[in-house]
């Protein structure tokens, strides 16, 4: 009988942690939002001084697509291809050169709607992104 008894405590037991272990993870902490990469502001600079030089890029477009196309070696160049919808597909690339620090490194634009040539071109540095008042 206490054989018994002791067998059914531990398969109860063993049920119990197997049931905790399974049905019990902890919970995920909610995620934070990210500030927006370099390429990402580089882009969103990009939008502004093109409206600045009189062009009608629209700064409302929430779901970029986004492409990248890594560089084939150290020092070459990556591209980074942007899509948007808003009264039409815009696209946005932005391109510099992989393997500098970051406060050598600048993004060269072009902003581009519905297959047209460039609207817009342009270089952002890391100056613009990152204004540095002494």
């Amino acid at each position: 009988m206490f054989q018994k008894a002791r067998i059914l405590l531990l398969i109860v037991s063993l049920v119990t942690v197997f049931t905790l272990l399974l049905g019990c993870t902890p919970p995920s902490p909610s995620p934070s939002p990210t500030p927006p990469d370099d390429i990402e502001r580089a882009r969103d600079l990009a939008i502004m001084k093109a409206n600045d030089a009189g062009n009608a890029v629209p700064t409302n477009i929430t779901n970029w697509t986004r492409e990248t196309i890594p560089a084939s070696m150290p020092g070459g160049t990556t591209i980074v291809k942007y899509h948007g919808v808003s009264n039409g597909d815009w696209y946005i690339d932005v391109s510099y050169t992989t393997g500098l620090a970051l406060e050598y490194t600048d993004y060269n634009v072009k902003i581009q709607f519905d297959g047209m040539p460039a609207i817009w071109t342009g270089t952002i540095t890391y100056e613009e992104l990152y204004l540095i008042v002494y």
